[in-house]
């Protein structure tokens, strides 16, 4: 390319009459070079939305490279770029841009060309409403609410498909009514646009109204007490069919406890709470109660028996152990030396008695006020000193010493005798004194196994007139409960003769 020299030779064929001859010319050459492109869009029938983009024309668009010397070649898809705004409907100029490469242009050039599309708004063709409701449908709802239940899916022009949130509905009563209603369903985008589910609607549902569980005192016993028949406000019946109960509803010891009550599933929107929670606390879903109930410490009493040394318990209703349990007893020296047996103790020292609560029971068992009086906080130190009680060789030794002037001269031969006398008279004292103690045990076991007898037998006639009574009540309850649901039902069959 470009201008130059050349040198030139003409040979002729006919070298009789012409000659050979040379010289020189001037040229000028010029380089293929793009001079333009050449875009061609063929639309023909097919649809172009606001919803796609500028690359789905390529597919019905032709480019190509015009060059100097009025040749053509092709553009691949991707060696040119297309821009302008067709999220509008209607005629759209759409701009093409090639740029050239070094090899082709040195001067890297950009050339366009222009084409038309016409481009359609995407719009609503149709509505699909499911409709899934997850319980009944009660005569009260209003039209919104089946909303929750509804999904409503829209297809477009464009064949896409979406969810529709701005719709109506409404029925031919304007309103639901009893049994099998036909809804319809009308797009806001375009009101012409609808479909229509059917939902079943039953009466509303009587409401059970019953009150947050209430328990009463209840005292260590040593029996097992069960929360749901202990309930002060509640029978075990209603509480059977409509709760679940789970948590500490059985308890033994004194202490606290908790206990959950849930309405069951069946049963939920038609039983409701209706008196305020006091030592009960609600649940955020409003359909479960924890009751705390406690089992309180039972008060026993005591007093000092001297003449056995030791503190002795009258327990109340206690049914699991003999009083001899339920205080521990120390005897302690003026050494120091500590003795938990009494028969230990040697006569005519002073001992400290302390008694305690059994460690073993202190959880479930505690002095009444009046014993506490006594022994402060249940610890309490009694001074006890035995009767000393002198032996034989004591009192022989005291005759003698008063008597020696008359006894000297036949102590000699007596004292073999007075030895046999003395050990006879000796085994004989201690034999009686072990049967008298042994005597006033019996004497004093026998008393108190008739005190157990007789209250046991006060104890099981008390139960029995408060079973008679726990069992007069829930008749009553029961009958009370069957009237007001009985009314429930006549007032139901009220309800429902006047909505026909």
């Amino acid at each position: 390319a470009g201008t130059n020299n050349y040198s030139w030779t003409f040979t002729p064929t006919d070298t009789n009459n012409y000659n050979t001859k040379t010289g020189t010319v001037s040229i000028t050459v010029e380089s293929i070079t793009i001079s333009s492109i050449k875009a061609m869009f063929n639309q023909g029938s097919a649809k172009y939305y606001t919803s796609g983009t500028l690359d789905d024309l390529k597919a019905r668009l032709a480019v190509d490279k015009v060059y100097n010397d009025n040749s053509t070649s092709r553009l691949n898809a991707g060696d040119y770029s297309l821009s302008g705004d067709i999220s509008t409907a209607g005629t759209v100029t759409v701009t093409v841009t090639y740029t050239s490469t070094p090899q082709e242009d040195p001067a890297v050039t950009d050339f366009t060309d222009t084409f038309d599309v016409e481009i359609t708004a995407v719009e609503l063709e149709s509505i699909s409403a499911t409709f899934a409701p997850t319980g009944d449908i009660y005569l009260s709802s209003e039209l919104d609410d089946l909303k929750s239940y509804l999904t409503v899916t829209g297809t477009y022009n464009d064949g896409s498909t979406g969810a529709v949130t701005d719709y109506t509905l409404t029925t031919s009563g304007g309103a639901l009514s009893l049994g099998t209603v036909t809804v319809t369903v009308t797009s806001g985008e375009d009101n012409s646009i609808t479909d229509t589910f059917t939902v079943t609607v039953v009466a509303d549902p009587v409401v059970i109204e019953l009150p947050i569980p209430e328990a009463g005192e209840l005292t260590y016993s040593g029996e097992e007490f069960d929360i749901v028949k202990e309930l002060t406000n509640l029978s075990e019946e209603q509480v059977m069919k409509y709760f679940d109960v789970t948590g500490e509803s059985v308890g033994r010891n004194a202490g606290g406890y908790k206990v959950k009550f849930r309405i069951k599933d069946e049963y939920i929107g038609s039983v409701k709470w209706v008196q305020p929670v006091t030592r009960a606390t609600l649940g955020t879903d409003g359909n479960t109660v924890e009751l705390e109930w406690t089992i309180l410490k039972a008060k026993v009493s005591a007093y000092w028996d001297g003449g056995n040394a030791k503190w002795v318990v009258t327990p109340d209703n206690i049914a699991e152990t003999t009083e001899s349990n339920f205080l521990t007893q120390v005897y302690t020296n003026s050494d120091g030396k500590e003795f938990n047996d009494i028969d230990k103790l040697a006569g005519g020292r002073t001992y400290q008695v302390t008694a305690r609560i059994n460690p073993a029971y202190a959880n479930n068992i505690e002095l009444d006020e009046t014993t506490q009086a006594l022994m402060g906080s249940g610890d309490e130190a009694y001074t006890y000193t035995p009767e000393y009680v002198p032996s034989i060789w004591e009192k022989i030794l005291g005759f003698l010493k008063a008597n020696w002037l008359w006894l000297v001269i036949g102590l000699a031969a007596l004292i073999l005798l007075i030895i046999i006398i003395v050990v006879a008279a000796k085994r004989r004292k201690s034999k009686e004194e072990r049967e008298a103690k042994k005597a006033a045990k019996e004497e004093e076991k026998a008393r108190r196994e008739e005190e157990r007898r007789l209250q046991q037998e006060r104890l099981e006639e008390e139960r029995r007139l408060q079973r008679e009574k726990l069992e007069a009540e829930r008749e009553i309850a029961k009958a009370k409960q069957e009237a007001e649901l009985e009314k429930i039902r006549a007032q139901a069959q009220l309800s429902g003769a006047a909505g026909i």
